[in-house]
């Protein structure tokens, strides 16, 4: 199976600001930026038997860019920051049995992010966050799910995922890559289901 996505988008970011009626940022002060993607898939699937198949599947992601309207300076605001892209890379195992009354479902998988959009604090006239082009990551895991319908009113499902990801590039202020003293935030090591 294979297939393409093409993205195209147009941005406009306008900012305007006054203080009491008198206008502090000039009206239709903003940026404009256009971005596009053409992102593959690829998957490639084989029937072991019957009721086992497995799979290897490649894919490509695409997160538009934009402004920072509230950013600290007008000149801050008017630079957009750029898409997020994603490859990602997946090997799986999907399995029915026992006459369709029993799952058993495995993946192994690998994304990398590059252009990664981070919300940067920075803490000038006004303390707030921005959005910028800063890392890049790797994400790797995987993840089983196993399911028994016992009786035709109840069924039992366990899942089990691993998750492990890292930053490659991680720029601090200076410029120096603190990729190795960045932990990746929301990313549970383990994750169960019952």
């Amino acid at each position: 199976t294979g297939g393409l996505r093409r993205t195209s988008e147009d941005k406009i970011g306008r900012r305007f600001q006054s203080y009491f009626g008198y206008p502090t940022i000039p009206e239709g002060t903003g940026g404009r930026a256009s971005f596009s993607s053409t992102s593959p898939l690829l998957s490639v699937a084989y029937k072991i038997t019957p009721s086992v198949s497995t799979y290897l599947r490649y894919a490509e992601g695409f997160k538009g860019g934009g402004f920072n309207g509230e950013a600290d300076s007008i000149k801050d605001s008017t630079i957009p920051f750029r898409p997020e892209t994603l490859k990602a890379l997946e090997l799986g195992l999907k399995s029915s049995l026992l006459d369709g009354r029993a799952i058993v479902n495995m993946a192994l998988f690998r994304n990398r992010s590059s252009d990664q959009q981070q919300a940067v604090f920075n803490a000038g006239t006004t303390a707030g966050s921005t959005v910028a082009n800063i890392a890049e990551s790797t994400t790797s895991g995987f993840e089983v799910e196993a399911a028994l319908r016992v009786t035709p009113d109840l069924r039992l499902q366990l899942g089990y995922g691993y998750l492990h990801g890292k930053y490659d590039k991680f720029p601090d202020s200076n410029g120096k890559n603190v990729a190795d003293n960045i932990a990746v935030v929301r990313m549970p090591k383990h994750s169960l289901n019952l």
